[in-house]
């Protein structure tokens, strides 16, 4: 439930454009420190649930300090600002949801999309927690393993910038008054939105055997894992952009998309490429002039698929989309 609802795409959506534009390349070393502050956090909430595990705290809290009628409406209140806040998730996963059907991703589109998302996914929660945790199982599944993979992916083998870049501001500073250190606490006040909706695991507390030790600990792995995977997103989404001062510059509004859609997506392209053609290759590099090129409909039909093509820009398979779907259903 936890890594389902920090979720490692969300976190590193939420942040990264905001921490480019006000410390530049260097923003990526404020978000140790603040995971550091939120363990301090974590620290209180897994005392409390260890001692006090209580599910649906807006509505518990509430009704045993005012009483019931207070507490039922704090309850809906808190149900409502959960679907309102899942509306951001769900018009982000919109334009990826519309690619896979074949479907051009207009305004309207995109917002109608979401509202479908929102309501799909308050009919899960709505079937019991049954389906609930199948739904979890496989969002969180595909997360983790799309998170780490592009990450290792972005940072090992896509990687356009030298390590120096970590330390390169941009001139984003000048936004600070000129002051480093100012630019990377402004950047450090953003970083935290990256680590938080761990006290979601403490909504499981009653149904959770063994309450008090399962459930600090499960709070602990939720928020670890989740760091650990933002930390290494940002590292890869930064080194991996082709041009990280332009989203500092304000050129570039989705550096994710740029770093994983359009670099990956020529990448792999490139590597699809028939023996003919790589024969060519070698030729060009030992100063030989190709006769034949070889022609794109030549590639297998299975990276040809014109909604999966769209999404991922010649990608063979979208593990964005599954990602950004999977924590879309999984948010509470």
């Amino acid at each position: 439930m936890g890594f389902a609802t920090i979720s490692p795409v969300v976190g590193l959506y939420a942040v990264v454009l905001v921490g480019m534009v006000v410390a530049g390349g260097a923003w990526v070393w404020v978000l140790p420190v603040a995971l550091a502050g939120q363990c301090l956090l974590l620290a209180v909430y897994s005392e409390l649930a260890a001692k006090w595990p209580l599910s649906n705290g807006a509505y518990q809290w509430t009704r045993r300090l005012i009483g019931a009628h207070y507490g039922w409406f704090t309850g809906w209140v808190a149900l409502c600002a959960y679907a309102v806040a899942n509306t951001t998730i769900a018009y982000l996963g919109a334009p990826w949801a519309l690619a896979l059907l074949g479907i051009t991703p207009t305004a309207h589109a995109i917002v109608i999309t979401g509202a479908l998302q929102v309501l799909l996914c308050s009919l899960v929660n709505a079937v019991g927690v049954d389906a609930l945790k199948v739904a979890l199982r496989l969002g969180v599944a595909a997360e983790a393993v799309a998170s780490v993979g592009i990450g290792l992916a972005l940072l090992l083998v896509f990687r356009e910038q030298p390590p120096s870049t970590l330390f390169d501001t941009f001139g984003a500073e000048a936004l600070s008054g000129g002051s480093t250190f100012a630019a990377l606490l402004a950047a450090l006040a953003v970083a935290g939105w990256a680590f938080i909706g761990f006290d979601s695991t403490v909504a499981a507390a009653e149904e959770t055997k063994g309450a008090a030790k399962h459930v600090p600990r499960a709070v602990w792995i939720a928020l670890l894992s989740v760091g650990a995977l933002v930390i290494l997103n940002a590292f890869a989404t930064t080194l991996a952009h082709p041009n990280p001062a332009d989203v500092t510059a304000g050129k570039d509004i989705d550096p994710v998309s740029t770093a994983v859609v359009s670099k990956t997506s020529r990448s792999v392209s490139s590597g699809f490429t028939s023996r003919p053609e790589r024969a060519r290759r070698t030729a060009r590099r030992a100063g030989v002039r190709p006769v034949v090129a070889v022609p794109a409909q030549r590639l297998p039909t299975r990276f040809r698929h014109r909604p999966l093509r769209r999404a991922t820009g010649g990608a063979p398979y979208p593990a964005p989309p599954v990602c950004t779907l999977g924590m879309t259903t999984l948010r509470p």
